[in-house]
């Protein structure tokens, strides 16, 4: 899976929860389907191991049923171990209730933070704990870890 995440590690804070309280269908062009011009998408939204969420083209592609960006990101994400079709790419974020990523659903990093009812992983005791580490190794995405290091530094 490639990284998607952009910017520094000084712009990443958390937001609110429920992302479809700020982007609903009447933000939503009927005609193209698409964000209409001049809404703008909500501040960064960071996911329990610290990818962040607003950033992400499954996320994106979501609030603003963009099939394009679907399409495009099944060509840069799907690979023989993991196989993605279109209807793949939704998500409400990681953190939220709503549908996580395909992949997400199955993450032990998320399923922990679930239970310990945390913001994301920066916010817990233990972190980081090995599951976290394991999984920033896996994505290969070192900002995943700046991001959840610097929500770290600011509770201190």
């Amino acid at each position: 899976m490639k990284s998607f995440l952009t910017g520094t590690p000084n712009e990443y804070h958390i937001t609110g929860r429920l992302l479809s309280e700020r982007i609903s269908e009447e933000h939503v062009d009927a005609d193209s389907g698409k964000l209409q011009e001049g809404v703008i998408m909500p501040e960064k939204i960071v996911a329990f191991c610290g990818l962040i969420c607003s950033e992400c083209p499954a996320f994106i592609a979501k609030r603003t049923n963009d099939n394009e960006l679907r399409e495009k990101t099944v060509e840069d994400w799907s690979s023989e171990e993991f196989p993605l079709e279109i209807e793949d790419i939704n998500c409400d974020g990681c953190t939220d209730e709503g549908e996580p990523f395909k992949y997400c659903m199955r993450c032990e990093v998320r399923k922990c933070g679930l239970e310990k009812g945390v913001l994301n992983c920066a916010y817990c005791v233990e972190y980081p704990c090995d599951n976290l580490k394991e999984l920033w190794n896996f994505l290969q995405a070192p900002e995943a870890r700046e991001a959840l290091d610097e929500i770290r530094k600011s509770l201190q």
